[in-house]
């Protein structure tokens, strides 16, 4: 259930042409509302650039293979074939690869 909450005061605000860039292009690069990118500021939240379109399909990519790697150690399990336990090993690394990429490239992404 979202909480409910009353917005009753408004506050208008002048900025420059140079200020009004640049809360536009931190609003459009964290892909937030305007109101919601002042209200993680007056919180004393610094809201950081959302990843691209590239770091979701790329995640996405890495998740299927997952699932790839998943089945075929549960196939193989089931069958109780001998490589069973050295699949799901490299299951394991390749998971952990997996997020050692992503933490890397939201770090590239938020510089």
């Amino acid at each position: 259930m979202k909480k409910e909450t009353k917005t009753t005061h408004k506050v208008l605000l002048r900025f420059t042409e140079e200020e009004y860039a640049r809360v536009k292009n931190n609003v459009r690069k964290s892909r937030l509302f305007t109101q919601s990118y002042f209200r993680m500021l007056i919180k004393g939240i610094r809201p950081t650039e959302k990843p691209g379109d590239d770091f979701y399909k790329l995640q996405n990519s890495l998740r299927k293979i997952r699932i790839n790697l998943c089945q075929i150690t549960f196939k193989a399990s089931m069958l109780k074939m001998h490589e069973a336990k050295a699949m799901w090993i490299a299951e394991q690394s390749f998971n952990d690869h997996c997020i050692k990429i992503q933490n890397l490239m939201l770090r590239i992404d938020q510089s």
